[in-house]
Parts: C-alpha cells; sequence; structure tokens
C-alpha cells in the first residue's frame, strides 16, 4: 500500500477527466457496495495536493492588514475565545473532576508548545480560520505521556494543502516557506487537528477546504479599501475637489502644460489647499467631480460596516464603528456582549472544542473542555440559572436534577435526591375539578358480638388508666423523698453544701 510521502512526488499534478465515462465503475461499485462514507471522487481529486478556493494572501493583506473594520471585528473575536481557558478534566463530563495540573494533558493545555501560552495559540488559530476558513494544529507526539500529544503547533492554512483518498483525507502536507511542492512535510490526519468553516459546493463533500467569512463581504471590503485609498490620495495630492480649469483665449500645448503644473506647484498637496487661487487672462475654475456630501460617504460607510461586520457577526458597537455609536449608546454594551456569545461566540467556541476534545485526550480517561464560567458577558445568564435552581427546588424537584436543568455546573450534593416543599401546600384534588365533599356515613348498629368486644376494650383501658395513676403516684412519692433527704444532709452539714 503507498504511503503518504509515496504520494508526494505528485503533488500538483492534477489531470483533468474530459468525460464522465473516464470513471471506473468497478471501481464505482465496488465503492457502494462498502461499508464507509459513500462518495465517489475522481482519479484526478485524489492521491494530489488540492489547490486553495480562496485567495488567503489576499484575505491577509488586503482583509485583515489593511481594513480596519476587518481587523477590529477579527482580533475581538480572537481576544475573546483566547481569554476562556481549556481544561483538563475526568470522570463524568455533566460533572467533570479537574485533572492535576502536573497531568500531561492539563500541561498542554495550559501551554500547547514552548512558544505559545494558549491564549496566544487560540488567538492564532481563531484569526486563522476567519480569514482563510480553516485552521490547523499539527500534533507532535514525539514524548507524549499516557496518550496526551506533547506539544501542539498552529499552521499557516497558506502553507498546508488536502491530499484526498478513498472516501476520506489520506493526509496533509505543509510546504515551508521558500520550498517547493517536493519539499513539503507529510502529515497524517490523525495527527492534525483541522477547524473549518462549512463550504457548500466542496468537491469533497465537506471532507475540503473551508469557507472563509470574508468571502462573502469581499466586495464591501473592495470598496471599503477604495473609499479610504481615496481620502488619502485627496488629502496627499490635492485636498481640492478635482476640476477644470478654463480660459477664452486659445492655448498652446506648451501653455497648457505649464498653467497644469503652476496650479500643482502653488494648490497640491493637502499642505496648500487653504492658499486662494488666483486666476488672469479670463480664466475660470470649473468643478468637475463631486462632493463628500453628494458622494454620500457616510451611507456608503454604513453599508460597507453593516456588511462586513454581520459576516464576522460582531456588532458595530463592539468595535467602536460609527454605525453603533449612531443607533446605541454604552448602556446596550453589555446587552451587545451577551448577544454575541448567545448568537455565535458559543457555536464558533464548540467548533474548537469539539476537535479538542477528540484528538486530546489521555489513557486514563482524561479529557478537554472550555472552562465557560470565565465567560464574564454570560455571568448574567448563571444568575439566571441560580434563581431557576431556587424555583426549581422550590417547585419540588430533587436539587441533582434541578442543578442540571438550569445547567449550573455543580456536584451532586449530599441531599441531592431529596424533594422539598412548601408547608403551606395542601392538596386540593385533580386540576381542573373541585374538591368533593365528604357524605355522611350511616352509622351502623353493633350487633352482641360487637357490643362485647367494646365492652372488653373498654376495660383494658380503665386497667390502663389506673395503672398509670398508680405509678405516677408512686414516682411522686419518691420525688418527696428525695428532696427531703436532700433537705436533712444540707442542716447536718452545711459547709459541704456551701462548698458545693
Amino acid at each position: 500500500m503507498a504511503t503518504i510521502g509515496q504520494h508526494i512526488k505528485n503533488i500538483f499534478g492534477r489531470r483533468r477527466a474530459s468525460s464522465p465515462d473516464e470513471f471506473d465503475r468497478a471501481a464505482m461499485f465496488r465503492a457502494i457496495q462498502e461499508k464507509g462514507a459513500p462518495y465517489i471522487w475522481p482519479d484526478y481529486e485524489t492521491s494530489r495536493a488540492q489547490w486553495h478556493v480562496t485567495d488567503i494572501e489576499g484575505f491577509y493583506e488586503q482583509g485583515f492588514n489593511a481594513n480596519a473594520l476587518v481587523y477590529s471585528a477579527i482580533m475581538y473575536k480572537a481576544q475573546s475565545y483566547g481569554a476562556v481557558p481549556l481544561r483538563a478534566y475526568k470522570g463524568d463530563p455533566d460533572n467533570p473532576e479537574p485533572l492535576p495540573v502536573d497531568h500531561p494533558l492539563s500541561k498542554v493545555c495550559m501551554r500547547p508548545n514552548m512558544s505559545q501560552s494558549f491564549q496566544e495559540f487560540q488567538t492564532l488559530q481563531t484569526i486563522y480560520v476567519n480569514l482563510a476558513g480553516d485552521c490547523y494544529g499539527y500534533l507532535d507526539r514525539q514524548g507524549s505521556e499516557r496518550g496526551a500529544p506533547a506539544a501542539i503547533y498552529p499552521l499557516d492554512p497558506r502553507r498546508v494543502y488536502i491530499i484526498p483518498k478513498n472516501q476520506r483525507a489520506l493526509g496533509y502536507v505543509y510546504i515551508p516557506e521558500g520550498k517547493g511542492p517536493q519539499s513539503g512535510e507529510a502529515m497524517l490526519p490523525q495527527d492534525v487537528m483541522h477547524v473549518k468553516f462549512p463550504r457548500p459546493g466542496d468537491r469533497l463533500e465537506g471532507q475540503g477546504y473551508g469557507l472563509s467569512p470574508l468571502s462573502a463581504a469581499s466586495y464591501s471590503i473592495d470598496v471599503d479599501n477604495a473609499v479610504s485609498k481615496f481620502l488619502q490620495i485627496f488629502f496627499q495630492k490635492g485636498a481640492v475637489i478635482p476640476g477644470l480649469l478654463t480660459f477664452d483665449a486659445k492655448l498652446t500645448n506648451d501653455e497648457v502644460n505649464r498653467v497644469r503644473e503652476r496650479w500643482l506647484e502653488i494648490y497640491g498637496g493637502h499642505e496648500q489647499w487653504y492658499k486662494p487661487a488666483v486666476l488672469d487672462n479670463q480664466g475660470k475654475y470649473q468643478r468637475v467631480a463631486l462632493s463628500f456630501d453628494e458622494m454620500g460617504f457616510e451611507a456608503i460607510d454604513n453599508r460597507d460596516a453593516a456588511m462586513i461586520l454581520s459576516a464576522l457577526h460582531v456588532s458595530p458597537i463592539l468595535v467602536g464603528a460609527q454605525l453603533g455609536l449612531q443607533y446605541s449608546t454604552y448602556s446596550n454594551y453589555a446587552e451587545a456582549r451577551q448577544a454575541f456569545w448567545e448568537d455565535w461566540g458559543m457555536a464558533e467556541l464548540l467548533m474548537f472544542e469539539n476537535d479538542y476534545q477528540y484528538y486530546l485526550q489521555s489513557d486514563d480517561g482524561g479529557f478537554v473542555a472550555f472552562d465557560k464560567s470565565k465567560i464574564i458577558a454570560l455571568a448574567g445568564q448563571r444568575k439566571d440559572a441560580a434563581a431557576m435552581f431556587a424555583q426549581l427546588v422550590a417547585a419540588g424537584i430533587p436539587k441533582n436534577d434541578a442543578a442540571r436543568m438550569a445547567d449550573l455546573a455543580i456536584p451532586d450534593l449530599p441531599d441531592g435526591n431529596t424533594i422539598y416543599m412548601p408547608m403551606s401546600l395542601v392538596p386540593v384534588g385533580q386540576v381542573g375539578q373541585q374538591p368533593a365533599v365528604p357524605q355522611p356515613q350511616p352509622r351502623q348498629q353493633p350487633n352482641a358480638d360487637g357490643m362485647a368486644e367494646a365492652e372488653e376494650e373498654a376495660e383494658e383501658e380503665d386497667r390502663q388508666t389506673r395503672a398509670l395513676e398508680a405509678l405516677a403516684l408512686e414516682l411522686k412519692a419518691a420525688r418527696e423523698a428525695l428532696e427531703r433527704e436532700n433537705d436533712v444532709s444540707q442542716d447536718t452539714h452545711p459547709e459541704a453544701a456551701d462548698s458545693a
């Protein structure tokens, strides 16, 4: 069986099928009969590295590096996710027990590699997936302990290529900076974490590359960059609305060039825009371009901001965009933060957590999970959960069940299976029905046998009553005798009584 390294020599070698007849029909039917994923990929798609479907370099340069909205929104998400620590646990996932800090899984959670803390690692991975649609983490298993990887390294999506084979990803190849395809480093799928956004139309049926959120906002990003570039050139070159200089007299080409150069020399550049123009020889200045008000820059900016930030699922107020400050105040900031986590942030964080839980496990049953209690924006939810817990317990729900229903991460309580009910509750029958009024029962006449039993019971009660009365008299007499003895003792030995 060919190894992934043997497939590297064919990397980037692609051949398009000229017609559907080039498919191996026998192999197709064999694949249908075999268990597994029902994917059938043509030969020219398999065993070769797949080209990237987006211009990742362009998103880096024109998106993250050049656009303030893109940078602010992605950094807001990256810093928010990076502030949620990844913990190592054992036991029941619903009531996990933290692993010791010296456990190998705890170590890799705190510091994935020697160069990065988990916060730095998660921040970079979030930036990658929001720019390229993909982020990769290589698991270094050399020197691993208890099944946990020794280190995790983030990989630049520009340098990672997918190699499909047999209805699944055969592996990945990493091409270092400045190296050719033949110098790529092969990586097995079990050693690579691949988090991505879904991309409809993927030829590999979801096994290929993800879709960058910037793809949906690419036109708005270009427009926003063009507006910024226009303003830069405007203040750099002239700071005057473009126009025409007209003269009543006919000018030669040399005179036209001289007038143009003279005009730019005196009034060109943002440092010269305030100087008043002086035209002789019946010259006139006529504006031919739109002014800022006529171009509607404010509406353009607001539209671009709405399109870009909606693609990244970040509210304008969270990044200080003018669009957000126009229609809301800082009093709405807490609500916007909570809405971000409820609507999108938690779902994106779970994308990472699912991959971490699949790849980061230990032989002794250890697993990882985000410590969501550290999300400050959701502190209000925890208060609501505590109130819900109290209401459920007051309604007769056992404490352990109430904690699970309220999604409170607390261990089982000693009295967690006990039902508590208010003393004021009284039964009134079934819902929607009035309680039935008790009917008087007919009095039954006792027969001869019943009368005899009643007499015997009455006599027995009398005997017990007399016995109790006699016992009470004996106890009273004994108490009086004891009191008399104490009085005599005190009169005979007063010093002993005082010392006592």
